[in-house]
């Protein structure tokens, strides 16, 4: 879901202009930033020790 609209940016810069491709870019990179220290945080937490 969130890939396809990194794929999205650059026809929404074309259509809609650079202020609103940029907010939307920075909402995803937001979003990324966040899941991504979640997810390896959980994997730490439970996955890791569980194959232990």
């Amino acid at each position: 879901m969130h890939c396809a609209s990194v794929r999205r940016i650059v026809p929404h810069l074309l259509a809609r202009g650079v202020v609103e491709a940029r907010s939307v870019a920075t909402r995803l990179m937001r979003h990324f930033d966040s899941a991504a220290m979640e997810h390896h945080a959980d994997e730490e937490d439970d996955l890791f020790p569980a194959l232990i």
